[in-house]
């Protein structure tokens, strides 16, 4: 028994021999192959020098890329001290051993891709990432890693070692549109790369790692911190002494200010549209040259910037951030990103992260509504202190501390933003329900649920907020942000058409009932106990407006909407000083002028059968008759409307006095 068994072992062990030798074999044969077929191509070319050019949504001109204008082809002798030690040890130690794949680091890779089942661990040599910037897309799937694979063996067939790093070096991004090292050194610190010093090259080869994240002109301490790994990492393998590193760590980088460039408001739309180039077109495409259609509208655009300029003006300490979308499609259209024309690449519409305040509260009424509630649900509007079972408490505060201290409907609660209101709804319907509605919304999840999230203490930025209230404005569908509409390649055809791909996400028949409920702020009805947000603006609109603003001691917001284009404003300060009266009421005023002067006269609006349109009573939330305090006309799912009718004001008339009264003598 014991040898039948020792037999069949060894049988086993001989079969997995000759399977995995096969494997082997086969595997060699077909690399070997491969290399054969590529040497037989022909050579790939390496540069290509045409610029890309974008216009406005109408071919109008405006701008190119930077690529041809500012780049310089740089030969290995030409770079600055250290800078090939710092790509080599940053990116592939054994660049100069292998003949295009690091089979080590591959087989590492692997293992982790293969236990998370999805492709995630990067283990590209230089040559790799060469073939990928100049032919292939950014994204991470099996079939571009296998064309990539190809492209490398061309590459290591036709090129010198030397000859491809020097391509790397000369195509890498450096973000804002800068290919190359030598581009990159003249648009920094305005010198040639052969003349930086340790410092400057070390801290400029932070920047291709990601181009995005490390920008030097809006993350400057995230650059430096990954200069010093770079400087550490020569000291570990002895290029450098540590006083080197040490001394080249706390030389003061000084960074060039591009005001000199043709530069504008919608340079930071630009800014936007080409990192959408950087992710949706091979390097490859935008150095060969492309003409890029973004989706910019330069009367939009043009109204924007008047706008802010003028508002702003009194006011030289603040700052603003306008976006302008189309709800159908995703497209911004108009974009403020910095009082600055161009004198700051920090965009607000898109990098500031910041507290909304009540401009959130649509999307918890949105939950609410998804839970039961209606636009007459009443709740008491009163001071209130809140305590949780952990003996914490809350006091919010209503603004100006007026309360109706009785109960008032949700449609009146939004119009006036009645904080005590908004809290009492997230403890009812659970914070949960809530943090659903804003993922639902593609609003960020909060770091810490509390009470105060209905009063929008989580931060979002502009553009995020803005495109949550284009998923109202269009019916309830998903809203994916888009800067470019098509790119054409330079001999006319077509490369890439955007296309529209909305999904119904949220209920049509809550989607009514919120828009309506957002018209409150604008209805003078609703100012019953307080005065409806939107007073002071109501003046300088002319057509039915959609929308909500928020305000925080540091922060003031307005987002709304006619009917497809919505408009976002915030305004507040570089330094989160607390704002003025006067100057909470800015992003109001921006939004109103804006919007009244764009032309919109599409209905985007959600049908449905299921929702019923009924004239309410404002104080009591009931059925209006003649006689109640003030009509409005609300939406409501067929069978939730109020079923009773509001009671009339009484109104006591004294008696008549009889026609000879008058003379009598009192």
């Amino acid at each position: 028994m014991e040898r039948v068994l020792l037999s069949n072992h060894w049988k086993k062990v001989r079969l997995t021999s000759i399977g995995i030798g096969l494997l082997l074999f086969l595997f060699t044969t077909t690399i070997c192959s491969l290399f054969l077929i590529a040497s037989y191509l022909p050579k790939p070319s390496l540069f290509m020098e045409t610029n890309s050019t974008y216009y406005d949504r109408n071919g109008r001109f405006l701008d190119t890329t930077k690529i041809g204008q500012n780049r310089k082809i740089v030969s290995l002798r030409d770079l600055p001290p250290y800078a090939i030690n710092i790509i080599l040890l940053s990116e592939d130690r054994n660049f100069y051993k292998h003949h295009g794949f690091d089979f080590k680091r591959i087989g590492a890779a692997l293992w982790t891709d293969f236990s998370h089942l999805k492709l995630q661990q990067g283990a590209s040599t230089i040559t790799q990432q060469l073939a990928k910037n100049l032919y292939l897309s950014p994204e991470k799937t099996w079939k571009r890693k296998i064309t990539e694979a190809f492209l490398t063996m061309r590459l290591e067939q036709h090129y010198s070692k030397n000859t491809l790093l020097s391509a790397y070096l000369n195509t890498i991004y450096f973000g804002h549109g800068v290919y190359g090292i030598d581009a990159a050194s003249q648009f920094y610190f305005n010198k040639r790369a052969n003349q930086l010093t340790l410092g400057e090259t070390s801290f400029i080869l932070s920047i291709p790692a990601n181009p995005s994240l490390y920008d030097p002109y809006q993350s400057f301490k995230l650059v430096k911190k990954r200069q010093e790994q770079l400087l550490a990492s020569l000291v570990k393998y002895h290029v450098i002494s540590s006083q080197q590193a040490s001394q080249a760590s706390f030389k003061k980088i000084i960074l060039k200010q591009n005001n000199n460039q043709k530069l504008n408001f919608a340079s930071y739309f630009l800014q936007e549209a080409n990192k959408e180039a950087s992710q949706r077109f091979t390097p490859s495409w935008r150095v060969k040259g492309i003409s890029l259609y973004t989706t910019i509208d330069t009367n939009i655009q043009n109204i924007v910037e008047k706008t802010v300029k003028s508002e702003l003006a009194p006011y030289p300490s603040l700052q603003s951030g306008v976006i302008v979308m189309d709800s159908k499609t995703g497209e911004i259209v108009g974009m403020a990103g910095n009082r600055t024309e161009g004198g700051s690449y920090f965009n607000y519409a898109t990098d500031a992260k910041r507290q909304p305040g009540s401009a959130i509260k649509p999307f918890l009424y949105y939950a609410a509504l998804e839970n039961g509630y209606t636009p007459s649900t009443r709740l008491k509007s009163e001071p209130t202190t809140f305590y949780f079972q952990d003996g914490s408490s809350y006091h919010p505060k209503n603004n100006g501390n007026n309360y109706a201290n009785a109960q008032i409907t949700m449609a009146q609660a939004i119009a006036v933003s009645d904080n005590i209101y908004a809290v009492k709804t997230q403890q009812a319907i659970g914070a949960k329900a809530f943090t659903n509605a804003l993922k639902t919304f593609q609003l960020p999840f909060p770091n810490k649920i509390v009470p105060s999230l209905a009063l929008g203490t989580n931060s979002v930025n502009l553009i995020e907020l803005t495109r949550a209230y284009a998923m109202i404005a269009n019916g309830g569908k998903s809203v994916n942000i888009q800067y470019i509409k098509r790119a054409v390649q330079n001999n006319g055809s077509l490369l890439s058409d955007t296309k529209i791909n909305n999904k119904q996400v949220l209920s049509k028949e809550n989607v009514m009932i919120l828009k309506e409920l957002l018209h409150g702020m604008f209805n003078p009805a609703f100012s019953q106990y307080t005065s409806v947000t939107g007073t002071s603006i109501i003046p300088l609109l002319t057509k039915t407006y959609y929308g909500k603003s928020g305000t925080t001691n540091t922060d003031s917001w307005m987002i709304g909407f006619h009917s497809k284009i919505v408009v976002g404003v915030w305004v507040g300060n570089e330094h989160n000083k607390q704002l003025t009266t006067s100057e909470q009421k800015i992003a109001k005023q921006i939004w109103a002028k804006t919007i009244q002067q764009i032309e919109d006269s599409s209905d985007l609006t959600a049908k449905s059968e299921n929702v019923e349109k009924i004239a309410i009573d404002v104080k009591t939330g009931l059925l209006f008759q003649k006689g109640c305090s003030e009509k409005v006309y609300l939406y409501f799912r067929k069978g939730t409307a109020p079923s009773s009718v509001c009671t009339k004001k009484l109104k006591l008339e004294k008696p008549k006095k009889a026609w000879y009264e008058a003379y009598l003598l009192h």
